[in-house]
């Protein structure tokens, strides 16, 4: 669709058509100029995913009591209830992860969860690193003073609250998680929440909702940070009965959906790449397996990546060219990365006549003499004639003294033969060669 961009203005254009809702599937665009000196800024390359279902993992801490009485239970309920396309859900305990791949999930939640082997973190950390999302509901067992990658803080403290029900404020009305949910309009409800955990934020987590009065800063209720292409969000009260009553709330089917959704939406920043950036590796490709990538111009090549070596978060390391780069595997997953050149050193502005003025000045100058005296002003110029006949001494001398030196290694003096063999002439009473002794 052809549009006129006003010079330092932009432009708006709505595409409407009927995608379908095949998983994997991606939508690729370019925005091309008509051509100028630069070409290789005269296309940007862009690609939007079309549909994707999300793959969540519930992984549940301790399982006491009755079924129905787990945040497990809770959290799988909210993830099938009436949800189109359904949302694929996996139940594992919290000591199954480290056995339990993740590559081809969207989200793990972590219900309740005690203290994480280590194997168990380095895995969700590799998870994140693919473009993953890790989501958080504490318990009773969640340890204070946990500093991991994959959460969004470190919980410090578990607080009581007075009863009664807490208002929410939504901190980021427009933030994918509420847009759509709640807003103005339609307000987060309050909470009956009876306990909290303090957290401490690093300064790349936010809370995008706070629990409390509109007139204090409020506790964090959800926390959310961004791990390169992977994403951490902590919901600050259980997934059962035992901190509040948030699964009974209307808000706890719409917000556990809402966080599965924002999962299997991929970030911006994977997929707005320029040359000579590395391709991150997604999630939804397998391990193991080969993966066919198709660069621009219609080369191809297969690769197997291991979660074991340090391929594992890089599809290719350095983007050659700008295009499209697309990963196929076995297992139907499709990715699609565009990678345009980088527009920093095309983006030409016109100097102001003071700044050329003064990064370039300008002497105007009329007649020969005037310019003589401007070019030995400016350029340096000096007379030779000075430094010739300098240099006319120098060498006089030198010579001088070098002929000296020869005639004192050419004297004879008063000896019996000829210091030098270069005469051809003998001197009066003096023997050209010595005589040998002995001879007559």
């Amino acid at each position: 669709r052809p549009a006129d961009v006003p010079a330092g203005g932009s432009v708006e254009i709505a595409f409407e058509c009927d995608a379908p809702a095949v998983p994997g599937r991606w939508a690729q665009g370019v925005a091309s100029l008509s051509g100028d000196a630069l070409p290789l800024d005269d296309a940007y390359c862009f690609a939007l995913p079309v549909a994707q279902t999300p793959r969540v993992v519930v992984a549940e801490g301790t399982a006491l009591g009755p079924e129905t009485l787990r945040p497990g239970y809770f959290l799988k309920k909210a993830l099938a209830a009436g949800s189109e396309p359904p949302i694929q859900v996996r139940s594992i305990s919290a000591a199954q992860l480290d056995e339990t791949a993740l590559e081809t999930q969207t989200a793990v939640f972590l219900a309740g969860p005690g203290r994480l082997s280590d194997r168990s973190a380095a895995r969700l950390e590799r998870f994140l690193a693919g473009g993953g999302t890790v989501v958080l509901f504490p318990g009773d067992q969640t340890p204070l003073g946990q500093d991991a990658a994959f959460l969004p803080g470190t919980p410090t403290a578990l607080r009581s609250l007075p009863a009664g029900r807490q208002p929410v404020r939504i901190m980021d009305p427009a933030h994918p998680l509420f847009a759509g949910a709640w807003d103005s309009g339609v307000p987060f409800p309050a909470l009956p929440q009876q306990r909290v955990l303090d957290w401490k934020l690093p300064p790349d987590a936010r809370a995008l909702l706070t629990l409390g009065a509109a007139e204090s800063a409020g506790l964090p209720l959800l926390i959310y940070a961004e791990h390169g292409p992977g994403r951490a969000i902590a919901v600050n009260a259980s997934a059962d009965r035992t901190w509040g009553d948030l699964p009974l709330s209307p808000a706890f089917v719409p917000l556990v959906q809402q966080i599965a959704r924002f999962s299997a939406t991929p970030g911006l920043a994977p997929f707005q790449l320029t040359v000579g950036d590395p391709i991150p590796l997604s999630p939804a490709l397998p391990r193991g397996k080969p993966v066919r990538i198709t660069e621009p111009g219609g080369s191809s090549r297969s690769r197997v990546f291991s979660a074991a070596d340090g391929s594992r978060t890089l599809l290719m390391e350095r983007a050659s060219r700008a295009g499209f780069y697309q990963a196929d595997a076995d297992n139907g997953s499709a990715l699609l990365y565009a990678v345009h050149a980088d527009r920093a050193e095309s983006a030409l502005a016109a100097l102001a006549p003071g700044e050329l003025e003064k990064a370039t000045p300008v002497a105007q100058i009329t007649g020969r003499d005037a310019l003589a005296q401007w070019l030995a002003k400016n350029q340096g110029l000096v007379p030779l004639w000075p430094l010739l006949l300098l240099l006319a001494a120098a060498v006089f001398a030198v010579e001088g003294v070098l002929s000296n030196v020869l005639a004192r290694r050419r004297s004879q003096g008063e000896g019996k033969t000829i210091a030098t063999g270069r005469l051809n002439r003998r001197r009066m009473g003096v023997p050209f060669y010595g005589k040998p002794e002995g001879a007559p």
